[in-house]
């Protein structure tokens, strides 16, 4: 089994300088892809974070 490193919501949310909120609404409107573990919780796996670092996920809400 490979190990892949998890990040929490407020772990991506200080990487991406964002509330956890916001990183929750991207999760829910599946802008972020995440792994929900058998406890519940869900976790940014580090290809995830590589993946959202290279793109600009506020685009659609700073349309004017």
């Amino acid at each position: 089994m490979m190990n892949v490193k998890l990040y929490t919501i407020s772990e991506v949310a200080k990487i991406l300088r964002v509330s956890r909120q916001t990183v929750y609404n991207w999760v829910k409107s599946g802008k972020i892809r995440v792994v929900r573990l058998p406890n519940g919780f869900i976790r940014i796996t580090e290809d995830e974070l590589k993946r959202i670092l290279n793109m600009d996920l506020s685009d659609e809400e700073s349309e004017q």
